[in-house]
């Protein structure tokens, strides 16, 4: 997916986010004002919306990602599907962690003072964090890669955070969108599982096989000419 889009589609979903939080904010706000305390409403009610709304963003950049990738995937040919075998790593964590982080202690960060850190805070960060690792990996088992005739998709409801920028995109692994045979620069088969090395810093793609498995891989892999790699 190029750049182009990516941003389009950050931008997209950024709004929707804003739109989303705007009409919850506008139904709840009568009988919050009307039935929460000051500091209920500062340290449960705020937090909770900003919450749902991160979670919204990823939910909504992961459904248009989807659907774009179903569009590419029924207009080619499919020759193989497979789950991927590897697992999240903590740079694809860490906006969730870090954005959460900032969601329950910015005043407190930003004024120096653990007054700000109360324990309605505290457990709804811990919730909050035990509730996006849940979908992480919820979303991230999801994942297939389908081999295609002239290349291979990556996809599933993936609700990782996808910033639009190099520095960022070059951290995330696996990313879910269309690819070239090209973008693999080498392999690596074991008795149980196939490794595919992609190019530059796109990550490693760990598939689990059985012995049929393993041969029909190794037929598309032959067949594009892709090189076995040197330890």
């Amino acid at each position: 997916m190029s750049i182009t889009k990516r941003v389009l589609i950050f931008i997209l979903c950024l709004f929707a986010t804003i739109f989303f939080m705007s009409v919850i904010s506008t139904l709840v706000s009568p009988y919050v004002f009307n039935n929460f305390s000051a500091g209920t409403i500062n340290n449960i009610i705020y937090p909770l919306l900003f919450t749902l709304g991160l979670f919204f963003f990823g939910i909504f950049q992961g459904l248009i990602k989807y659907l774009a990738n179903k569009k590419i995937l029924a207009k080619n040919t499919l020759l193989l599907s497979l789950k991927i075998g590897d697992k999240l790593n903590l740079t694809e964590r860490l906006w969730y962690y870090s954005l959460l982080l900032l969601i329950y202690f910015l005043p407190a960060i930003r004024s120096l003072s653990l007054q700000y850190i109360t324990i309605s805070r505290i457990v709804l960060f811990i919730i909050s964090v035990a509730l996006s690792e849940l979908l992480l990996r919820t979303s991230y088992n999801s994942i297939k890669i389908h081999f295609l005739r002239q290349g291979f998709l990556l996809n599933g409801f993936d609700v990782r955070i996808d910033i639009p920028l190099e520095m960022v995109n070059s951290q995330m692994h696996n990313e879910t969108i269309y690819y070239s045979y090209k973008d693999i620069e080498g392999y690596l088969m074991y008795p149980n599982h196939i490794d595919l090395y992609l190019t530059g810093n796109k990550g490693i793609i760990y598939l689990n096989v059985d012995d049929e498995t393993q041969r029909q891989v190794m037929g598309i892999l032959v067949q594009q000419k892709i090189p076995k790699k040197k330890f």
